[in-house]
């Protein structure tokens, strides 16, 4: 199947497909499932992608800036980078796999769900994010520097670190991540400990 720049797919199943490199701007992807895809480098810049799910998706980086992305369930998602700067993120699960860079820099999320995954940098500096849920997941740095959260719920992530801890205002953590998170949030508030 050939997709293009700005074509239009509505209820079509792409089973191992191989997408790399290819400009996939403004594209739109309607009730769609991708299955055992390669995206390597793909550019999704302003697509749209509409209660479409990913599994067994692998992609060294995928752009997906200025992206809405309206439902949908990524399944086992292995990526080196994938970046979504200003995206309109709602009503999607991540389940398993890993990611290496996640950028929601400067998005709004509405309705976000993390389940088993393992994310090495995750990047809501800037975001607004709205319902937020995790479970069994391993963040090693969070960036929330002047992130806007409401109803996030932190507490099922495994958490190394957090850059910008004054971003947090809005979730709710555990108490153990709290005693980890203390340093960081000090240094926020400019209080030294001794």
């Amino acid at each position: 199947m050939d997709i293009t720049r700005g074509a239009t797919l509505d209820d079509v199943r792409l089973d191992a497909i191989d997408l790399s490199g290819r400009d996939l701007t403004d594209t739109r992807f309607l009730e769609c499932a991708l299955t055992d895809c390669l995206l390597d480098d793909a550019t999704l810049t302003g697509a749209r992608l509409v209660d479409t799910d990913w599994d067994d998706v692998r992609a060294s980086a995928v752009s997906l800036k200025n992206a809405s992305i309206l439902g949908g369930t990524w399944t086992d998602l292995r990526a080196g980078a994938l970046t979504a700067p200003g995206a309109s993120v709602a009503r999607l699960s991540i389940v398993g796999g890993r990611i290496d860079h996640l950028s929601l820099r400067g998005a709004k999320v509405d309705g976000l769900y993390l389940d088993g995954v393992t994310i090495g940098d995750l990047d809501l500096a800037g975001a607004t994010v709205t319902r937020l849920r995790t479970r069994g997941t391993t963040i090693r740095r969070l960036d929330a520097s002047e992130a806007r959260l409401k109803n996030v719920d932190l507490r099922g992530i495994d958490l190394a670190e957090v850059e910008g801890a004054a971003g947090l205002r809005g979730a709710t953590v555990s108490t153990a991540q709290l005693h980890g998170l203390a340093g960081g949030m000090a240094a926020a508030l400019g209080i030294k400990l001794g």
